[in-house]
C-alpha cells in the first residue's frame, strides 16, 4: 500500500493535487506556497507536534439503507496559537466536525490526534478530564442555566473541575473585562443575547483551557453585539495566545483568522478559490 502523503502545515492529503510543492533538501510536501513560505519563516514549529492532527475522518449517521455520511475523509492539522475558521454551506459537516475535535462525539472512524495521544485510547473519564481542561466550548445557543446567575453560570466549569474557589476572583475579572461588571448576579433571562454570548465565553474559559472551539458563536447576535464577542475572541487569540477553531458563517470572524478551512459536502476542499460559493449559506 502506497503511504499516503499530506501538507506539513494544514495537513491536507496530496493524493492527487494539482499543484505540490517540496523546499529543496528536505522531505518536507506543502499544497501550496502559502503553507511552504509559512513553513519557512517558522521551520522549528512545523517541526513539532501539532495540538490538533486529524485524518481520514468520517462519521455517518443511521445504519443500513438509512445511514447518512456526513464526514467523507476529512485531513487537517492545527497548531498551537492559531485561530482557523471553519466555513461552508449548511449541511457541509462544519459542526459534525467540531464535536469530533471537542470529543463530543465519536468518529465512524478514522483518527484524532490531541497534543500527540490517540483519542480512541483516551478513557471515558480520561476523555472528560480533556473536555474540561483542554477544550473551552461556546455554541450559538447559550446553554446559560437560568436559575443560577452570571458568575455561576461562569464558574461551573471551575466548580466541576474542583476548582471553583480557586477560579472565582479570576472569573469576575474576566466577567468585567467583557463589559459585564453590573450583570454579573443577574440571572440570564435579565441580559441581551449580547450579553449572554460573553457570560458564555467566559464560562469556555473558566479552566484556562488551550483551545477554545466555537459554533457559530456570532450567529444569534446583531453587528454590533457580534463584534463585542468578536472583541473578546480576538483577545485570545493575539493576547492570551489560544488556540482558536470557530465554525462561522461570518465573514468578519473567517477573514480574521490564520487559516480558513471549506468543508462541502463532509470534505475539505482542495483549492479554496475554486470554490468561493462554499462561504454562503
Amino acid at each position: 500500500m502506497t503511504e499516503l502523503a499530506y501538507c506539513a502545515v494544514c495537513g491536507i492529503q496530496l493524493v492527487a493535487m494539482p499543484v505540490v510543492r517540496k523546499i529543496a533538501d528536505r522531505q518536507t510536501t506543502f499544497c501550496s506556497d502559502i503553507c511552504a513560505d509559512r513553513f519557512q519563516q517558522e521551520p522549528v514549529r512545523y517541526a513539532g507536534e501539532p495540538v490538533l492532527r486529524v485524518r481520514g475522518l468520517h462519521k455517518s449517521f443511521g445504519s443500513g439503507e438509512a445511514e447518512t455520511p456526513v464526514l467523507r475523509g476529512i485531513d487537517l492539522t492545527v497548531w498551537e496559537g492559531e485561530f482557523v475558521s471553519i466555513v461552508g454551506a449548511s449541511g457541509s459537516g462544519k459542526s459534525t466536525l467540531l464535536n469530533m475535535i471537542g470529543m463530543l462525539d465519536r468518529p465512524t472512524r478514522g483518527d484524532i490526534y490531541i497534543e500527540g495521544k490517540h483519542s480512541a485510547e483516551f478513557s471515558d473519564e480520561e476523555r472528560a478530564g480533556i473536555r474540561a481542561q483542554t477544550f473551552g466550548f461556546v455554541f450559538q445557543q447559550y446553554n446559560l442555566i437560568p436559575w443560577l446567575s452570571v458568575i455561576e453560570n461562569a464558574m461551573l466549569p471551575a466548580l466541576f473541575s474542583g476548582r471553583g474557589k480557586a477560579r472565582e476572583s479570576a472569573l469576575r475579572q474576566r466577567l468585567v473585562d467583557v463589559g459585564l461588571k453590573h450583570r454579573i448576579g443577574h440571572l440570564p433571562s435579565h441580559l441581551s443575547g449580547g450579553e449572554q454570548q460573553r457570560a458564555a465565553l467566559v464560562r469556555a474559559i473558566a479552566n484556562d483551557p488551550d483551545i477554545i472551539l466555537g459554533d457559530e458563536p456570532t450567529g444569534n447576535l446583531d453587528s454590533e453585539t457580534g463584534a463585542k464577542v468578536l472583541e473578546v475572541l480576538k483577545h485570545l487569540h493575539s493576547i492570551e495566545r489560544k488556540t482558536l477553531i470557530i465554525v462561522t458563517h461570518d465573514a468578519t470572524i473567517a477573514g480574521l483568522a490564520d487559516r480558513t478551512i471549506v468543508l462541502k459536502d463532509g470534505r475539505v476542499l482542495e483549492h479554496q478559490a475554486r470554490e468561493p460559493g462554499a462561504y454562503t449559506h
